[in-house]
């Protein structure tokens, strides 16, 4: 779903910068449908490792939970990366929302929010550790905020608004 709604978003603010809409729908594939999607591989192997396959019995228990652990771990870290390119793609979208002047500003403002929440989770908790629960507070703060209330706009009022001011 996160690929049609980048090609979607792509579609809309092309109008407004053609360069910066391509930019920022690549950087929302690059997060979700490729990093995301492969990610989840690291989920399935630290499941896998810790099953009845015959060519696990060379691992004695621990060491197949610690292998668990691993993948666990590498899901934590591709998680962070994937929201890295992800905040990028906020910060994009919000400086595309203040070109197009068709979207209330405020929504691009709460999407740069947005934006900035991501790039400290990711940098804060690879280059700080020890602070991942303030980090992901702040980002599921400004997610919440300026990705829920652009949804909402968009269901709500955003393709009549948007169109309205197309055609004046």
């Amino acid at each position: 779903m996160d690929a049609i709604v980048s090609v979607l978003l792509y579609q809309m603010f092309k109008p407004f910068g053609k360069t910066l809409a391509m930019v920022s729908a690549a950087l929302r594939l690059i997060a979700h449908p490729a990093i995301g999607s492969l990610n989840l591989l690291n989920h399935y192997l630290a499941y896998h490792i810790l099953g009845d396959a015959e060519f696990l019995t060379v691992f004695d228990e621990a060491q197949r939970q610690s292998f668990s652990l691993l993948f666990m771990d590498a899901h934590r870290s591709g998680y962070l990366i994937a929201g890295g390119f992800f905040g990028l793609h906020c910060l994009l979208l919000g400086v595309s929302i203040y070109k197009s002047n068709t979207i209330p500003h405020l929504f691009g403002g709460l999407l740069i929010g947005s934006g900035i929440g991501y790039l400290v989770e990711t940098f804060g908790n690879f280059s700080l550790p020890g602070y991942e629960e303030y980090t992901a507070l702040i980002v599921g703060v400004a997610a919440a905020i300026g990705e829920l209330s652009f949804t909402f706009y968009l269901l709500i009022k955003g393709k009549k608004h948007t169109y309205d001011q197309e055609t004046k």
